[in-house]
C-alpha cells in the first residue's frame, strides 16, 4: 500500500486466493465423491437402490456452491479487516507484529471452532457405536449366521392338509439332501416373519386376570428338528420327539422363557398344564422352555412389546394355516452358497409351484443395523476429518504464536529457562485451545442430545463416559500436534533472537 498499489487491487488479490484454494477443494471433493461411491454402496449401504451415478448435475451445483461460499468468505473476511481496521502507518511502524494480538485471537477462536466441532462429531460417532454394539449384542435366541428360510406360495396349488403334508414332507428329504445343508425343520412362522397367530391362555392354579393370562400368547407349530435347527436352546426339560409330532398323541408345549418366568417364578414350569384357547380345551402338558427369541425386528420380548410369550406344539397339533408353512434350513457353508440348490430341490419335488423365496435370516436383520452402521460410519469419517483439521488448524496456530513469540522464548532460555519448561509452555497452549473446544463441544453435544436420543439404542445421549474418552482423543492429538513447533521454539538461540530484536 506504501508503494501504491489500492486497497481495492489488494481485496481482489485476497479473493482470487480464496477462490483459487476453494475451487481446488471442490475439485478434490468431486474426486473424493466418485472414488468413494463404490465402497459407500459395498460397505454401508448393501441392498440399497441406486439411479444413476454419485455425481449428477445437482450434485456438481451443490459442490460448486459451496466452494464459491467458502471462497468468499474466507476471502472476505481479511478484506473487510484490510478496508476498514487496517492502519497503514501503524502497521510499518510496528513491523511483522502489527495486528499480532487480534489476528492471534481470531485465529485460535477459528481452531476453536475446529476442535469444538470435531468434538460434536466424534461424540456422536461414539454414541452410534455404542448402540451398533448394543444392537449386535441383543440375545435374539436364533442362529441368524446359519438359518436359511424357504417360503413357498403352496397356497397357489389350493391343496387339502394331507396333501400338504405329504408335500412337506418330499420338500424336507430333498431340500435335506443338499450339500451344505445340515437340518430341514417346518414351521408355521418363523421369527422377522411379522407373522402370528396369538390365542387365549388358561393355566391351572392361575388367575384368569392374572398378566400373563390377559396377554394371551402366540402359537407356533413346529417339527421336531426345528430348535435345533433354528438355534434355539431349550433351556429347561426337553424338545420334541419324531414321536411327539401326532395329531392323536399326548397335546404336549413348549413355551418360551418370558412366558415361563410368568407362570411359574419358581422355574418349575416343566410338567405343569396349559390350556390353549377356551377353558374346555385338552391340557397340554409342557415338556420344555426354549429361550425367548426376538420376534418383530428389534422390538424387545418383553411383557410391554406382547412378543415374549410363545407356545410350541407340534405340527400335527397345531391350526393347520397351510399359509404359514415356511421351511427351514441349516447351513454349515455360507447360506448364499446353497440357495440355488435348494430352488432347484423345491422345483424339482413340485414343478407346478412358483419359485421359492429363499432367504437367510441374516438379510432380515443387516437391514435393521444400518442405521447404526451409517450413523457411525459417517459420523466417524466426517469427526476424523474434522479433527486432522483442527490438528493442522493448531499445528499452524501454534507455528504462528513460535514465531511471534520468538524474543520471549529466547530471553526466557537466556534467564535460565530449561528447554522441557519451553515444551510445556507451548504445549499447555495447545491443550488449552483443544480443551475450551472440548468444553464447548460437550456443552452443545448436551443441549443436542433430546434430538439424538431417539435414534440410539439403549445409549444415553449424554454418556460421561463417550465425553470423557472424546475429550482425551481431542486433547491428546492437540497435544501432539504442538510437538514440532514445541520443539522447535525449545531449540531458539537466544543470542540471535536478541541481535535480530
Amino acid at each position: 500500500m506504501a508503494l501504491g498499489v489500492s486497497r481495492r487491487r489488494l481485496v481482489a488479490s485476497l479473493l482470487t486466493d480464496a477462490m483459487l484454494l476453494a475451487m481446488l477443494g471442490g475439485i478434490a471433493a468431486i474426486v473424493v465423491a466418485a472414488a468413494g461411491a463404490a465402497l459407500m454402496r459395498d460397505v454401508l449401504l448393501q441392498g440399497a437402490v441406486w439411479n444413476g451415478g454419485v455425481i449428477d448435475e445437482r450434485t456438481l451445483a451443490f459442490i460448486a456452491s459451496a466452494a464459491i461460499l467458502a471462497g468468499l468468505f474466507t476471502g472476505l473476511v481479511p478484506a473487510v479487516v484490510l478496508l476498514h481496521r487496517f492502519d497503514l502507518s501503524r502497521a510499518i511502524g510496528e513491523g511483522r507484529q502489527s495486528g499480532g494480538v487480534h489476528r492471534q485471537r481470531a485465529i485460535s477462536s477459528l481452531v476453536v471452532t475446529q476442535a469444538a466441532l470435531s468434538g460434536v462429531l466424534l461424540i456422536g460417532a461414539s454414541l452410534f457405536a455404542r448402540s451398533l454394539a448394543n444392537v449386535r449384542a441383543v440375545p435374539l435366541g436364533v442362529d441368524m449366521d446359519h438359518t436359511l428360510v424357504v417360503s413357498l406360495d403352496h397356497e397357489t396349488l389350493k391343496m387339502p392338509l394331507p396333501r400338504a403334508d405329504a408335500l412337506f414332507a418330499k420338500l424336507r428329504a430333498a431340500v435335506a439332501q443338499v450339500p451344505g445343508i445340515a437340518g430341514v425343520a417346518v414351521a408355521e412362522g418363523v421369527p422377522f416373519s411379522q407373522w402370528f397367530l396369538s390365542t387365549r391362555l388358561s393355566v391351572p392354579g392361575h388367575s384368569p386376570d392374572a398378566p400373563a393370562i390377559q396377554r394371551g400368547a402366540f402359537i407356533r407349530a413346529v417339527t421336531s428338528s426345528y430348535f435345533s435347527t433354528i438355534g434355539t436352546r431349550i433351556v429347561q426339560g426337553r424338545a420334541f420327539a419324531e414321536t411327539d409330532d401326532r395329531e392323536s398323541g399326548e397335546q404336549l408345549a413348549i413355551i418360551s422363557v418370558e412366558m415361563a418366568t410368568a407362570l411359574s417364578p419358581d422355574g418349575a414350569a416343566v410338567g405343569r398344564c396349559v390350556r390353549l384357547g377356551a377353558d374346555s380345551m385338552p391340557c397340554r402338558r409342557i415338556v420344555g422352555v426354549a429361550e425367548n427369541t426376538q420376534e418383530s425386528a428389534l422390538e424387545p420380548s418383553t411383557p410391554e412389546s406382547g412378543y415374549g410369550d410363545i407356545v410350541y406344539v407340534p405340527l400335527s397339533q397345531g391350526r393347520h394355516t397351510i399359509g404359514a408353512r415356511t421351511l427351514i434350513a441349516r447351513a454349515i457353508v455360507s447360506p448364499t452358497d446353497v440357495i440355488p440348490a435348494i430352488r432347484t430341490a423345491v422345483q424339482r419335488v413340485e414343478p407346478n409351484m412358483p419359485l421359492a423365496d429363499v432367504w437367510s435370516m441374516q438379510s432380515r436383520h443387516e437391514p435393521e443395523l444400518r442405521p447404526w452402521r451409517l450413523g457411525a460410519t459417517m459420523f466417524g469419517v466426517f469427526g476424523s476429518l474434522a479433527l486432522v483439521l483442527a490438528a493442522l488448524g493448531l499445528y499452524s496456530v501454534i507455528g504462528y504464536s513460535v514465531a511471534q513469540r520468538a524474543g520471549e522464548m529466547g530471553i526466557r532460555i537466556a534467564l535460565g529457562a530449561r528447554r522441557r519448561d519451553i515444551l510445556s509452555l507451548v504445549g499447555t497452549q495447545g491443550a488449552m485451545l483443544a480443551g475450551v473446544g472440548i468444553a464447548v463441544a460437550t456443552t452443545s453435544a448436551a443441549i443436542l442430545a433430546p434430538l439424538v436420543q431417539p435414534l440410539l439404542f439403549h445409549t444415553p445421549a449424554r454418556s460421561v463416559a463417550v465425553y470423557a474418552l472424546v475429550g482425551g482423543v481431542v486433547v491428546g492429538v492437540a497435544i501432539a500436534a504442538s510437538l514440532i513447533p514445541a520443539a522447535r521454539a525449545a531449540r531458539i538461540d537466544p543470542m540471535s533472537v536478541i541481535r535480530s530484536e
